[in-house]
């Protein structure tokens, strides 16, 4: 039978865990990559949460919805999903830059602001991914 963990438990197992990586993690180092991860993901989730919004106010289709540019203030094509970052298993940093040149792609606005970072060297990869 498992038991149910308590709050104070489980306040000392996350902080064990916080512990360890505030030791292994060197934040001048990883800040870059980090910063792009969250922009990344909150971009992803953004488009995803309008791309919802338009099939439930405007009835359109799952296909129109996700794969219309035109319908979207920010367009995130299918290789550029932050779902490719959390597959990605080896080789992180240039899943990284892959879909940074995606999303840059799609998005005049944001060319020459993503890929400026280079994430594929052993020197940058936040070994913890």
């Amino acid at each position: 039978m498992t038991e149910k963990l308590d709050f104070d438990t489980l306040k000392s197992v996350i902080d064990a865990a916080a512990d360890v990586l505030r030791k292994s993690l060197n934040a001048p180092e990883n800040y870059k990559i980090v910063l792009c991860l969250l922009f990344l993901k909150r971009l992803n989730d953004n488009f995803i949460a309008e791309a919802e919004k338009l099939m439930k106010t405007k009835k359109l289709s799952k296909e129109e919805a996700y794969e219309n540019k035109k319908r979207q203030p920010f367009f995130v094509p299918k290789e550029g999903m932050y779902r490719v970052l959390e597959k990605a298993g080896d080789d992180v940093g240039a899943k990284i830059i892959k879909v940074c040149h995606a999303i840059e792609k799609a998005n005049t606005k944001l060319e020459g602001t993503l890929v400026n970072a280079e994430f594929n060297t052993r020197k940058n990869i936040l070994m913890t991914l």
